[in-house]
């Protein structure tokens, strides 16, 4: 089993997930953030969407880990669709291009990257948890 190591900084950086007033119901005692803006502007306001990010029942983090003159960066799946990964990350400035490593969270998105074509290692959770399960029964024999 790999050991944990101290590390000066870790940042994760939210890229994809599934919160947002607009998309999900809330108890009538709870201000939306569109009835809050429109409180707070006295009606006064309008959206163009264009800074906004989107949700999606999914999750992405880019998570960058600095430990002395090292710096690692790995991008933690990529939501549940490509639209909204690539929108948000043009929106949120976020820069992709020190990703070493991908982990997919859904043996769905190993159908659109592998290790042959991804230019990084990826390393699928489903099968690495198929694998440590197999190993273990085997183990028990």
């Amino acid at each position: 089993m790999a050991i944990l190591r101290e590390v000066d900084s870790a940042e994760v950086h939210i890229l994809v997930d599934n919160v947002t007033d607009s998309l999900s119901s809330v108890p009538s005692f709870v201000e939306t953030e569109f009835a809050s803006l429109n409180r707070r502007r006295h009606g006064h306001w309008a959206l163009s969407g264009s800074c906004l990010c989107c949700a999606a029942h999914g999750l992405s983090c880019l998570i960058t880990v600095k430990s002395g003159n090292e710096t690692k960066t790995l991008l933690f799946d990529t939501g549940p669709e490509d639209r909204v990964f690539e929108q948000n990350v043009s929106r949120l400035g976020a820069d992709l291009s020190g990703v070493e490593a991908i982990v997919l969270a859904g043996t769905d998105l190993n159908l659109v990257f592998n290790e042959a074509n991804a230019g990084f290692p990826v390393v699928d959770c489903a099968a690495a948890h198929i694998e440590a399960i197999v190993a273990e029964m085997s183990h028990s024999d």
